[in-house]
């Protein structure tokens, strides 16, 4: 989930998660699916929000959630979780 005030920083990590699933799935051993996210996603549709935000020049918002602590607790947890996993699967690997 990205919580993120600016919506460019928003787009550059939808990026960046577009491109560490597509790691995950050349770790897993599905290639061709790894090198479809990449062309697909990371290259075409978060190229193209990125481009919308530049052309409408969408303004930053101020919201008050994005500063709770139990928001800052609970993107540790999940991220735990996800590292943890993460690492078990390359555990399981052959």
């Amino acid at each position: 989930m990205i919580n993120l005030n600016n919506p460019i920083h928003s787009v550059i990590n939808l990026i960046c998660i577009f491109i560490f699933t597509a790691f995950l799935l050349f770790f897993l051993g599905i290639e061709f699916l790894g090198f479809l996210f990449l062309l697909v996603y990371a290259s075409g549709v978060a190229i193209l929000f990125l481009f919308g935000i530049f052309i409408f020049n969408i303004k930053i918002q101020k919201a008050s959630f994005f500063n709770s602590k139990l928001n800052i607790i609970s993107t540790f947890f999940f991220s735990f979780i996800l590292c943890f996993s993460f690492l078990w699967e390359l555990n399981q690997l052959p």
